[in-house]
């Protein structure tokens, strides 16, 4: 038997009678019964479910009733109607990760969700066949040649140790990158180097340049390591620079917009150094349409979860935004801001870890991300930019020299519960020892002193690993601006010391 219901038809006057076929569930959410008319067409769009599989299906999915033997409705097009991309620059010491062609496997494509460009606007496809299954999970550890690497860009080996730990435990990280025109704006920090490696500097630029080099340099982390990532622009860049949303692909010999010449307007595989060109080809323009990309990825969630619990993994989703939510015209306020809070309700219950990386120093935008965490059940960080965190962990813990590493760790979605308090509160002794064990590594803990035992040989053992310059490289401290240790010995003991003295 199939489900009949009277929808109005944007430009046409009265009421179409349409219906879908048996076992189809009409949405009966308010604003969904409408039809859209499409920029190259005149067929409509409508909302609903069909075998499982919510969004929105062209009109000529949709039949018009004409008798109880009708043909059969045709299924929804695989294709989509223009998708997301992502950004790019690069940075000094944490930064620049060589791209190697290692012969990895290539990552599936998941693809995100789709948008067609309507006459009142994007519209997002819901649809769960809009998404690839995920890759594999790989069990491959990093190798000696991507952990020297990685040290070579100053990570420890403790910290690229986790970042391995992280890659397992997160199937995929989605990015969604604001190329709204407020990133123009010339408030942005970034670390450039002089040419001269004790002798680095932050310089103003703008907005855009500031995350573009952010996420330029987790385009080629995630090649390094080979860890799934796509990136999304909260609006289209143009037919001229690349795709809307593109996932990295180390398998690719040679650059192509298109992922294996898939259809512009899908998801694209591309190769790293193609997707680096895509980010630094886009320039900043348009609104900040941030609650249609949250619900795009939800709906991309619903279809991973079963596989994602199965394997015992997340999904990391680091939004990089200078401004508050608006619809796809631009237009802001209070109500948009609460769709925007309901969208991210909608991840709840999800295996996922939400980043919100702000480029903006504007209190209402800070203002309203930081409230976040309070209105949502959600595991969720807020953070700054580097500069703007490392000031924020000197004033609870101002033994650690927060380097560059570890703010990209956290920008990618590592997460450990020391790495909260941080920022947050001074360390206890047990809370230190974690964080030592993640910066200095495994091996290097095996007999370790317990500090709330042994505080003395605790401080020597660490004295003996910042000698290893080796293995414990000097970093860029942004708090002194000059290069220095991870560790400021002097200034635990005098936090944590008890008041004794040691001779290191």
């Amino acid at each position: 038997m199939q489900l009949i219901a009277k929808f109005p038809f944007q430009g046409n006057p009265g009421e179409n009678q349409l219906t879908f076929p048996a076992g189809a569930i009409i949405d009966e959410t308010p604003n969904n019964h409408t039809y859209k008319n499409t920029v190259n067409n005149n067929n409509g769009w409508l909302h609903g479910t069909y075998q499982n599989q919510r969004g929105w299906f062209p009109a000529d999915f949709v039949q018009p009733l004409v008798s109880p033997s009708m043909p059969p409705p045709r299924a929804p097009e695989p294709e989509a109607n223009i998708v997301l991309a992502p950004m790019a620059a690069s940075m000094p010491m944490a930064s620049a990760v060589p791209i190697t062609d290692n012969g990895a496997a290539r990552m599936q494509d998941v693809s995100d969700s789709r948008i067609t460009s309507a006459s009142t606007g994007p519209m997002l496809d819901y649809s769960a066949a809009s998404f690839a299954s995920l890759p594999p999970p790989s069990r491959k550890k990093l190798d000696n040649s991507q952990i020297s690497q990685l040290i070579a860009q100053g990570f420890t080996r403790g910290l690229a140790e986790s970042l391995d730990d992280a890659k397992q435990t997160f199937a995929k990280r989605i990015w969604v990158v604001d190329n709204s025109g407020s990133m123009q704006k010339t408030d942005g920090h970034r670390l450039v180097d002089t040419g001269r490696r004790k002798n680095l500097k932050f310089v103003a630029c703008s907005r855009w340049e500031e995350i573009t080099e952010c996420v330029c340099y987790h385009i080629q982390l995630a090649a390094l390591i080979q860890a799934p990532t796509s990136f999304r622009f909260l609006n289209d860049p143009g037919a001229h620079v690349g795709p809307q949303q593109f996932t990295i692909d180390t398998s690719m010999e040679a650059p192509d917009y298109h992922g294996k010449s898939a259809p512009y307007n899908t998801n694209a595989n591309v190769s790293p150094q193609e997707a680096l060109k895509i980010v630094r080809k886009a320039r900043p323009g348009g609104c900040t349409p941030l609650t249609d990309h949250i619900l795009a990825i939800q709906s991309e969630l619903e279809a991973m979860t079963p596989q994602l619990r199965a394997n015992g993994q997340k999904v990391a989703v680091v939004i990089a935004t200078d401004g508050l939510p608006t619809d796809e015209r631009g237009y802001g306020g209070d109500a948009h801001q609460l769709q925007f809070v309901d969208a991210l309700r909608t991840l709840e219950g999800y295996p996922v870890w939400l980043v919100i990386r702000l480029c903006t120093d504007e209190e209402k935008v800070v203002e309203f991300y930081n409230d976040l965490d309070s209105l949502l059940e959600l595991s969720m960080e807020v953070l700054d930019d580097f500069e703007g965190e490392a000031s924020e962990v000197h004033e609870h813990n101002a033994w650690l020299n927060y380097a560059l590493p570890l703010h990209r760790m956290r920008e990618m979605g590592y997460h450990d519960r020391v790495f909260d308090m941080l920022d947050e509160r001074r360390l206890t002794k047990s809370e230190l020892s974690d964080f030592v064990g993640i910066l200095v590594g495994g091996s290097f803990m095996d007999g370790m002193p317990d500090p709330n035992v042994d505080w003395e040989s605790f401080l020597r053992r660490l004295d003996s690993w910042l000698k290893q310059k080796d293995h414990a490289p000097e970093q860029w401290n942004p708090m002194k601006k000059k290069l220095g240790p991870w560790l400021d010995l002097r200034k635990m003991h005098h936090d944590f010391g008890e008041g004794s003295c040691v001779i290191l």
